[in-house]
């Protein structure tokens, strides 16, 4: 058996914390407010992932956030943390702002 910390699901996880995770992401990102993403309720799933794409100028990139508690989830702490999924594959906040700036080419529309 393989044990993938921080990809488990989590009683409690909503929408309103991965809108804020996503609107970190963006100012991390450093677009500041401006909304670079948007909802895709389609790709939600029963672990409290919330689906969304985020765009710039060189493409897209599909990201998985969880519903967790914003604070917790952009803290990178191994077991403690959940991942967010970028295009199918996990990571702690951290590594996944890496690769959703590296999907859309740094600069954002």
């Amino acid at each position: 058996m393989i044990i993938n910390p921080g990809t488990e699901a989590r009683d409690g996880a909503t929408e309103k914390n991965a809108i804020e995770v996503a609107k970190m992401i963006a100012k991390d990102l450093g677009v500041g407010d401006r909304k670079i993403w948007e909802r895709v309720k389609s790709r939600d799933d029963e672990k409290g992932l919330f689906g969304f794409v985020f765009k710039g100028v060189g493409g897209e990139v599909d990201v998985d956030i969880p519903g967790d508690d914003p604070k917790v989830t952009v803290s990178n702490t191994p077991f403690k943390s959940r991942r967010l999924y970028v295009d199918g594959s996990s990571w702690l906040y951290g590594y996944a702002l890496g690769f959703i700036k590296d999907a859309i080419k740094k600069e954002v529309i």
